[in-house]
């Protein structure tokens, strides 16, 4: 089954991405959104959260404040190097992370439920940012189970490449510009 990520814009009209949040969950269109802000303090996110009902909460990951996941009932935290560990208590939460090598994918894999391995493709969202991918070796890498399924793609990420990426062997994919722009 093919799922998709979502991860929210950094700049934005709030209200209206909130509103497309819960459409695509209920939808089915994404199967978890993760709600990335590096700009908001805990009140603002506190604000931003408590928008969403109970049952579209469960399908977000917070990259930041990682504490609000279980008072405000969000299903997931993804570690990155400002948030690099799990917080006592919040070991049951959905785990993920963003990994850049096979080598920190191979590393992490196991102690999470699912991990970005970017960029696939060069980025949208971040001009410049290239892929360092040879999209050969990813396929064999999933032909000798290396990668598996915990592995989704993230980078340059658009519905046109979705074939491409299940050739490689990826079951997801996780979408920034191409979610928002459509």
């Amino acid at each position: 089954m093919w799922r998709i990520i979502g991860i929210t814009q950094e700049d934005c009209d709030i209200k209206q991405e909130q509103e497309k949040i819960i459409s695509l969950i209920r939808n089915k269109e994404v199967e978890f959104i993760h709600i990335r802000k590096p700009s908001f303090d805990e009140k603002t996110m506190i604000d931003y959260l408590s928008f969403f009902p109970y049952d579209v909460r469960e399908k977000l990951s917070l990259h930041s404040f990682h504490h609000l996941s279980k008072q405000m009932n969000i299903g997931g935290i993804h570690l990155n190097k400002n948030n690099p560990n799990v917080l006592n208590g919040l070991e049951n939460k959905r785990i993920s992370k963003s990994c850049h090598s096979i080598k920190e994918v191979v590393e992490n894999k196991e102690n999470l439920n699912y991990c970005f391995l970017s960029p696939i493709f060069d980025s949208i969202s971040k001009q410049g940012y290239k892929s360092n991918f040879d999209l050969k070796e990813l396929k064999q890498l999933f032909l000798n189970n290396t990668l598996d399924n915990k592995v989704v793609a993230l980078g340059g990420v658009t519905k046109e490449r979705f074939s491409i990426l299940k050739d490689i062997g990826f079951s997801s994919c996780a979408m920034l510009s191409e979610l928002w722009n459509k």
